[in-house]
C-alpha cells in the first residue's frame, strides 16, 4: 500500500451500506424492469434508448460540474472503454433483453434470467484462474455459496416450470459477455475516472444496440 492510499480516509459504514442497498435495488430490479418494458417496446431498441439516455445525462452532469475537459480521453482509453461497453451492454444486457422478450414458452422468466446472470462471478473467477491469477480458496467458496443461495431463492418449487433452452443459453451467453468485459476492464488502459469510462461504455453499447435493432427491423412501424 502506498503512503497516499494508506492515508486515505476510510469509507464510512453508512455510505457502504447505502451503496450496497442501491446496488441491490437498482441492479436486482433490472430483470423485472426488462420483462415489463419489452411487452410494449422493441427489445434492443429499448436497451439502446436506456443506455443512450443514461450516457447523455451523465455526460451533461460531468460537463457542468467539471468543466470543458471533463470527458477528455486519449484514443486508447476511448477504444478500451468502447470495447468494454459493447461486451457489457450490447452483449451482456442486450442478450438478456432478447431472452426475456420472446413469446410465451420461449421467453425466459426474469427470475431465471437473474439466476443465470449470477454465474458472472464464477465465470470471472474462472477467467482469472486460466490466465494465471490464482484467486484464494475463500473467493471460490464465496461465489459458490452466493450462487447456491440464488438457486434456492429463484428456482421453481416442486420442480415445475421448465426453462426454455434457447432462452437460457442466450442468457448464459450474455453472462459470458459480461464476465469477459468485467475481466478486461481491469486489464485494459481505461479512462482514469470511472464516471467518464461509464459514459463511453454506455455510448458505445447504445450505438451497437441501435445498429442491431435496425438490422432486426425492430423500429419499423414503432410509435413512441
Amino acid at each position: 500500500m502506498t503512503s497516499s492510499s494508506s492515508a486515505a480516509t476510510p469509507a464510512r459504514p453508512a455510505l457502504i451500506w447505502t451503496a450496497l442497498i442501491l446496488v441491490y435495488v437498482l441492479w436486482g430490479s433490472t430483470y423485472l424492469g426488462i420483462r415489463v418494458v419489452v411487452e410494449s417496446v422493441p427489445s434492443l431498441g429499448s436497451a439502446a434508448a436506456r443506455f443512450g439516455s443514461a450516457a447523455l445525462v451523465l455526460a451533461v452532469v460531468l460537463r457542468l460540474r467539471r468543466g470543458p475537459g471533463a470527458l477528455r480521453v486519449d484514443r486508447r482509453q476511448f477504444g478500451s472503454a468502447a470495447l468494454v461497453g459493447v461486451l457489457l451492454l450490447a452483449g451482456g444486457n442486450g442478450l438478456v433483453v432478447l431472452a426475456e422478450s420472446g413469446p410465451p414458452g420461449v421467453a425466459v422468466p426474469s427470475g431465471i434470467a437473474a439466476l443465470l446472470v449470477a454465474t458472472v462471478p464464477l465465470l470471472v473467477v474462472l477467467l482469472r484462474t486460466v490466465t494465471g491469477d490464482r484467486p484464494p480458496g475463500w473467493t471460490f467458496a464465496g461465489v459458490t455459496l452466493g450462487f447456491l443461495g440464488l438457486v434456492l431463492l429463484v428456482l421453481p418449487r416442486g420442480g415445475s416450470g421448465a426453462v426454455p433452452l434457447v432462452g437460457a443459453l442466450t442468457v448464459v451467453a450474455a453472462a459470458t459477455c459480461w464476465s469477459v468485459g468485467s475481466f478486461l476492464s481491469n486489464r485494459l488502459r481505461m479512462p482514469a475516472d470511472p464516471f467518464v469510462a461509464t459514459v463511453y461504455e454506455m455510448f458505445a453499447g447504445a450505438v451497437v444496440l441501435v445498429v442491431l435493432a435496425l438490422a432486426r427491423g425492430e423500429l419499423r412501424g414503432f410509435s413512441p
